[in-house]
């Protein structure tokens, strides 16, 4: 998702070169993934029953499906007619990225905290 935020600034260097990194990133996590398999499915279950993961997934999906469904030109164009403000879809385009990001940021907070910081539980138990 960073990458593809940042197409802009990727651009610069050929149209689309988003791409090549976004792929090479997929590629990448598929192969440590594979490799990993055995020591990924426990963790991730025993993550998935914290109240951090649910914040963080609940920001994930609110970005992928609100930030994609209001950056869609079309929802805009059925809302508006042709008469549609650009400015107004940016703002709750980017409210909703906003929102979404600080959801994602504060889930991962709050499980770093939990597993390192305040509330984490001790070795010796």
């Amino acid at each position: 998702m960073f990458i593809r935020e940042n197409d802009g600034l990727l651009d610069k260097i050929v149209h689309g070169f988003w791409v090549v990194p976004a792929s090479v990133t997929a590629f990448a996590g598929g192969l440590i993934l594979r490799r990993s398999r055995d020591t990924v499915t426990g963790p991730f279950i025993a993550h998935a029953e914290t109240g951090p993961f649910w914040i963080l997934m609940t920001g994930f999906f609110q970005l992928m499906v609100f930030s994609r469904l209001f950056g869609s030109g079309h929802l805009w164009d059925f809302a508006e007619g042709s008469a549609g403000s650009d400015v107004v879809k940016s703002l709750v385009q980017e409210g909703t990225e906003l929102a979404s990001y600080t959801l994602i940021l504060l889930g991962s907070y709050l499980s770093l905290r939990s597993r390192f910081g305040a509330g984490a539980p001790e070795e010796n138990e």
